[in-house]
């Protein structure tokens, strides 16, 4: 070690130490001298033994010098001057290569960032990989919402499981004095859901079974809200705070970083989304907890037990509770890891993105190595004379590897810095509503990441200019060789062949995308406002009261001059609403093997019209007619219409669901759950006065002018209907579908930048092939030029190679084609396969690229007179 740090200490005090051994080495030779001398040898005489015996000076101090420092370190330090001095010689290579690498490196950092914060980050719960979500399942629903009296029987006998718990979302309004009511998120749980995630209060305690009751009003409250609404009050554990119009207990505050796990059913998304938490009652009788599957489940597989243990067992007990209770239905169970069900859809969209960026950094690495294997051919007379001095293939191979460490630290860097900043971008691209999109971030990883990215690049590219630069011929003569123009014509072929991929994936996208936007929506968005509110019900508020000041605010909205409809249901178009019953027609045999679940929603007067929902047959929903203590109606859309009458006359028909008989009174058109959706689901709807519902939206539509124009009316409506109740979620209906669409256009997006991206840089690289092949035959162009070859003709040769490595690339493009587009639609629902228009379009893009990249080395070729290249040996 004492060694070591000496020598360490030497490379710093090279020059001093230097002329310290100088002279102590000139003292010895002339001591020597000296010594001759006195033996009777005269001056020459003496300093040729002198020299004989000890050697000279200069060769003394040379073998000094090298004993100085760590050997390897200081050759290190020599290739790095003379790799700087290099770099700074060839601005072009230096320049180009360092802004393939950052821009290679700066794609890879984004999407890793993207892909590690939705996929691959641990969820931030106690052992997140034990954590399942549990779902009631039937042949037509897989998974379904579980119900209470099911939960209650596998929480009390599953010992696979270390806890299991419900949870479904209910906004409430937090009201205050001298405060206005706001409405806060709200999710209603059962005992075990923080230990569960290994989460307990900061303050206070979690709920515990005896609050599980109808009575009971204790709330926990989330660090925001405490900080942001009660000023971080440190006494606020045991006060009262007024939620829906009735005093509430607080028992708890959970700590700061706290997330909710998610859910698509009555939940809000996974994150910090949650203000307030409320026991979940499981007090009511059968008919409320057997029959009514609304609640979310959650559970932690308990240690020694694996997720397929744990599922046979409530399997086991699933078919135990259905014969006990089957006048309940038969239903089976479902688990599935948390993590694939909070990344839901979302997971097939950021793979998508994820391979797409591996084959920009596949190009972008195929482009690094053909400028390196350029730059190598440039080295062959500096490299011949390293050889002819004695410098091993290792030493040789040093020069450019240490050249091309900082390329990629320059490249490296800047690629950081890109993808640090695009981060930021990609968020404000993606809905507040995609999985985990707050982890989106850049971390230690990332930095990680992208200097692995970089450093793979660099000595990739490094082994192939290596493995292609050939060794000096017998006679002497330093050729590039056909192995090395064969490597780099390879590079460029895989480079055309990727971008070719990329560019079909980009009109795949493009035009599913396209066929989206303009199909029909089943609905006119345009004009419209919307908004939500949750009616409070505090006590024993009366039956219908819900209905009638829904129905009171509708229409004083209606009133206001520029409202042309208005109306309110219990969701909006591609809003994903995914609640379902059996519907059975009165008077018509069931077909055996029938599917007759139907999606149910509630609306009142006027939505219909409000939404540009398409009337196809009967009557709208009436404030009269269809009026609590009126008969019992609902409207279908097309869809169910198809699917339970098949071509007869739906309306006029009776048909029961919930237990009760109802008349249909209307058809209209439909509307998926989701855009991308393959098919229109049978759906129905309720008058909300009939069935009512707390939580609504509200579509006003707007005879001119923008729908923003309206809120300052809608909100004194509202004030003079109920001066308490807030509204939150104001949105125009125009905007809720771009941001139900952003999937799909952030996937588009991002495939034409990398198709754009992976196409610059192949042609940027068959530019730079076909420029070298023009200045290596030039002698051959000089000859066709001197025997009548015109410059069109010229032109020609290198259009022809172009046009070759065009092609050769096209033919693995479309060989490729088939299986990346299987890959594209196992990720992309409801993508079409590849038409004419990718299958025409990507050659025809190829070629158009061949042509732009041969202009310049076609015009350089074309002006070939020079009677120095026919003289060249």
């Amino acid at each position: 070690m004492r060694e070591w740090l000496w020598r360490l200490r030497a490379m710093w005090r090279r020059d001093g130490l230097t002329d310290e051994r100088r002279e102590e080495l000139q003292f010895h030779f002339d001591a020597a001298v000296d010594a001759w001398r006195a033996r009777g040898l005269s001056p020459e005489a003496a300093h040729r033994e002198a020299r004989r015996q000890l050697g000279t000076v200069a060769a003394a101090e040379t073998s000094a010098h090298e004993g100085l420092g760590v050997r390897w370190m200081d050759a290190a330090v020599r290739d790095a001057r003379h790799g700087i001095r290099s770099l700074r010689h060839h601005v072009a290579f230096t320049t180009v290569a360092v802004s393939v690498l950052a821009l290679s490196v700066g794609v890879a950092t984004l999407l890793f960032a993207l892909f590690d914060g939705v996929l691959l980050r641990p969820l931030p719960y106690r052992e997140p990989g034990r954590l399942v979500r549990v779902f009631d399942s039937s042949a037509t629903a897989p998974r379904f919402p579980m119900a209470i009296g099911r939960y209650q029987e596998f929480r009390a006998a599953a010992q696979s499981l270390d806890g299991l718990a419900l949870y479904t979302g209910r906004d409430l309004e937090l009201g205050g004095e001298g405060r206005r009511s706001t409405r806060v998120t709200g999710v209603a749980v059962t005992t075990d859901f923080f230990s569960i995630l290994g989460w307990t209060p900061a303050s206070g305690h979690a709920f515990t079974d005896s609050d599980l009751r109808r009575s009971v009003r204790n709330v926990i409250l989330s660090e925001r809200l405490w900080r942001t609404r009660f000023d971080a009050d440190p006494g606020i554990v045991g006060s009262t705070i007024r939620l829906d119009r009735e005093p509430w207990t607080v028992v708890g505050v959970m700590p700061a970083g706290f997330q909710h796990v998610g859910g698509e059913y009555r939940s809000p998304p996974q994150g910090d989304t949650v203000d307030v938490w409320i026991p979940l009652p499981v007090d009511g009788g059968d008919g409320d907890r057997r029959a009514s599957h609304y609640c979310n489940a959650i559970a932690r597989v308990r240690t020694g037990h694996s997720l397929s243990e744990a599922q046979q067992e409530l399997a086991t007990l699933s078919g135990t509770y259905s014969r006990a209770y089957s006048r309940f239905g038969t239903w089976g169970v479902h688990t599935a890891p948390l993590l694939d069900e909070v990344t839901g859809r979302s997971r097939s969209v950021v793979t998508l993105l994820a391979l797409a960026a591996a084959l920009v950094l596949a190009v972008a690495c195929a482009n690094i190595a053909g400028l390196c294997v350029a730059r190598a051919l440039t080295r062959l007379r500096d490299d011949a004379v390293r050889r002819a001095l004695g410098a091993s293939r290792w030493q040789r191979i040093r020069v450019a590897l240490v050249e091309n460490l900082m390329i990629g630290a320059v490249g490296g860097s800047g690629g950081l810095l890109l993808g640090a900043w695009a981060i930021p971008v990609l968020r404000t691209w993606l809905p507040d509503a995609f999985p985990r999109v707050h982890e989106v971030a850049f971390t230690w990883r990332s930095g990680a990441f992208a200097v692995i990215v970089a450093l793979v690049a660099v000595l990739v590219a490094t082994l192939l200019a290596a493995g292609a630069t050939p060794e000096p011929a017998a006679t002497g003569r330093v050729t590039s060789g056909r192995r090395t123009q064969r490597l780099r014509a390879a590079l460029v072929v895989t480079e055309i062949a990727l971008a070719g991929v990329l560019c079909a994936g980009t009109i795949q996208l493009w035009r599913h995308h396209r066929a989206l936007a303009t199909r029909d929506l089943g609905f006119r968005a345009g004009n419209v406002l919307t908004f939500r509110v949750t009616v409070p019900v505090p006590g024993e508020t009366p039956r219908g009261a819900v209905g009638t000041r829904l129905e009171d605010l509708r229409q004083e909205i209606q009133r206001l001059q520029e409202v042309e409809a208005v109306g309110a249901a219990t969701n909006l178009p591609w809003s994903g609403y995914d609640e379902n019953a059996d519907l059975t027609v009165l008077g018509r045999e069931v077909p055996k093997g029938m599917d007759t679940s139907i999606r149910y929603q509630a609306a009142t007067a006027g939505f219909v019209e409000a939404t540009g929902l398409r009337l196809v047959r009967g009557r709208t929903f009436d404030a009269a007619k269809d009026a609590a203590g009126q008969p019992l109606t609902i409207i279908l859309n097309d869809a169910a219409a198809r699917h339970f009458f098949g071509n007869d006359q739906p309306l006029g028909a009776r048909v029961s669901i919930f237990g009760a008989t109802r008349e249909v009174v209307g058809v209209v058109g439909g509307i998926r759950d989701y855009p991308a959706d393959p098919v229109v689901r049978p759906a129905m709807w309720f008058p909300i006065n009939q069935v009512e519902f707390v939580r609504v939206f509200f579509a006003a539509r707007v005879r001119h002018g923008t729908p923003e124009s309206i809120l300052p009316g809608v909100l004194a409506a509202v004030q003079r209907v109920d001066p308490e109740l807030p509204i939150s979620d104001v949105q125009t209906l125009e905007a809720r579908t771009m941001v139900a669409l952003t999937a799909q256009r952030l996937s588009m997006r991002l495939f034409q930048l990398f198709s754009a991206l992976t196409l610059v840089l192949a042609a940027s690289g068959l530019y730079g092939l076909l420029a070298y092949l023009v200045h290596q035959r030039r002698k051959e162009l000089n000859i066709r030029a001197a025997v009548g070859a015109t410059s069109v003709d010229l032109a020609q040769v290198v259009l022809r190679e172009s046009l070759t490595m065009a092609l050769a690339g096209g033919i693995v493009c479309l060989v490729a084609l088939p299986v990346a587009s299987a890959w594209w639609r196992a990720l992309t629902e409801g993508l079409p396969d590849l038409d004419a228009w990718a299958w025409i379009g990507t050659p025809a893009a190829l070629i158009a690229l061949a042509v732009l990249a041969s202009l310049g080395p076609a015009r350089t070729a074309a002006r070939q007179v020079d009677g120095a290249a026919l003289r060249e040996d």
